[in-house]
């Protein structure tokens, strides 16, 4: 019996001891932010942003949301920095949406039976297509009002922009200067297809089209996916990267060059990470107190001057 209970006291005081590392949760977020002359879009699929949209300066659009690490039971809020939520998924029924939402959630690493059929499935997640965003593995996740997810998505709206490094159809000679270091890729149209530009460093130096110097044109644009591996590393998963591969790529080197007027192209670069808060805010609160990480892997993609 004194065994027991000295065992029990040392139990109790190595919980409480507070240099005790507790487990860590992983919250994974990916999106693509879009940029018009006067709206920004941070979606998850190109086609989503509909012509009803208000004209938010800017408008944060679906990024995806996965759990990784322990099971853990708790509330996951996402805050509209300076705007307001304009969807998510799930909500609950009847749920007031504000700057802010809140969901109970339950997250668990036994996924349901049909875990593997529903990889490449079609299915809607909020009036979207979210067949592709289901395909990385990560924990599953159960709210209060029994809705049953492998993540969590949500828009917001962001009225300041001043934050943004790269202006809507700025000079890129000027871009680049104004954000030395800074990783970078270029999309730039042609009649024969996308080329790719790659700057590691940002150092490129254009005119595009005629000359590149210190970066490379790639033989291939799908070799843009290699590009965002490098970005990701030690941020999201490579299953996320392709998720968002997969839904964005022919955005990237088709549709989303379409409408480029004569001379310009698309420049893409990950969000700095400083800034992502100025655009939404994400927090997880556990019941038992793990540690949680918070990686964010955001695109952006504005149209540039060559």
């Amino acid at each position: 019996m004194i065994f027991l209970s000295v065992l029990m006291a040392y139990a109790l005081a190595s919980q409480a001891d507070p240099d005790r590392e507790m487990a860590e949760v992983q919250v994974h977020e990916w999106g693509v932010i879009t940029f018009g002359a006067s709206v920004a879009t941070a979606e998850a699929r190109p086609d989503s942003a509909a012509s009803s949209i208000p004209d938010y300066p800017v408008v944060e659009r679906a990024p995806v949301v996965y759990f990784h690490g322990p099971e853990f039971t708790g509330e996951f809020t996402v805050t509209a920095t300076d705007g307001v939520l304009l969807d998510l998924y799930p909500v609950e029924p009847g749920a007031s949406v504000g700057n802010c939402y809140t969901w109970d959630i339950a997250a668990v690493l036994e996924w349901p039976e049909d875990r593997d059929s529903r990889r490449g499935l079609r299915y809607s997640a909020g009036g979207w297509d979210a067949d592709l965003w289901a395909i990385p593995y990560s924990l599953w996740i159960r709210t209060s009002w029994g809705q049953e997810e492998g993540f969590l998505y949500y828009e917001s709206s962001v009225n300041n922009i001043s934050g943004f490094p790269v202006r809507y159809m700025q000079d890129l000679r000027s871009a680049i200067a104004q954000n030395p270091g800074m990783p970078a890729a270029v999309v730039v149209p042609g009649e024969e297809g996308p080329k790719v530009v790659s700057a590691e460093e940002c150092c490129l130096m254009p005119a595009l089209g005629q000359a590149v110097r210190e970066a490379r044109i790639h033989e291939c644009p799908e070799d843009l996916l290699g590009i965002m591996y490098d970005w990701s590393v030690d941020i999201v998963d490579i299953d996320e990267v392709d998720a968002m591969w997969a839904t964005w790529q022919g955005w990237f080197l088709d549709e989303g060059l379409r409408d480029l007027p004569e001379g310009s192209a698309l420049l893409l670069y990950p969000l700095p990470a400083d800034m992502q808060d100025e655009v939404s805010t994400i927090d997880l609160v556990t019941d038992q107190g793990f540690q949680v990480g918070y990686r964010r892997f955001l695109i952006c993609a504005v149209p540039v001057t060559l």
